[in-house]
């Protein structure tokens, strides 16, 4: 496991972890994950913009945004946040959720509150091929949604397109 510990290079993300909020651009790498409280993004950032400069950089972040704005795969935005490394919680064996994120390429994370604080700027730069999935998929979850009620509906999104996260923790357990 020690590719998952190499030292980042100069121009990556991680160096930029600070105590205010930066200004960040780029653009979402995975397909959003959603969650009762709003969304979990994977952004591939591209620049940092400080003093009306861009800075390039390098790196991913794993963004929770907890506002009502629903983002998908390819767009391209303009977020502030504050950076921070994830961590554990050093119970003996427990679940290593840095490796698990080191491992997707994740070492920083940050967290948007304020709808002010993201910005959508273009959409449909991702991978034509993985797009066209994920215009399936949002097809699916609308005839999913437009023909049963809950909780059979969280039910099927789960068997179909595999989004346990809205499966009520009764019918879970």
């Amino acid at each position: 496991n020690l590719y998952l510990y190499t030292p980042p290079g100069p121009d990556h993300l991680v160096h930029y972890i600070r105590q205010e909020k930066l200004t960040l651009e780029g653009v979402i790498d995975e397909t959003p994950l959603e969650t009762p409280d709003g969304q979990v993004l994977i952004v591939a950032v591209r620049h940092i913009i400080e003093a009306d400069k861009y800075l390039p950089v390098e790196g991913k972040v794993m963004l929770t945004v907890r506002i009502d704005q629903s983002r998908q795969y390819g767009d391209l935005i303009r977020f502030r946040t504050r950076l921070r490394k994830p961590h554990n919680f050093h119970n003996p064996g427990s679940f290593d959720y840095e490796k698990h994120l080191r491992a997707q390429s994740i070492i920083v994370q940050g967290t948007i509150y304020e709808p002010s604080d993201m910005v959508l700027i273009r959409t449909g730069l991702g991978n034509p091929f993985k797009m066209g999935l994920e215009r399936l998929r949002s097809r699916l979850r609308q005839v999913i949604a437009e023909n049963s009620a809950p909780p059979e509906r969280e039910i099927i999104q789960a068997l179909l397109l595999g989004e346990t996260k809205q499966i009520p923790p009764l019918i879970r357990e």
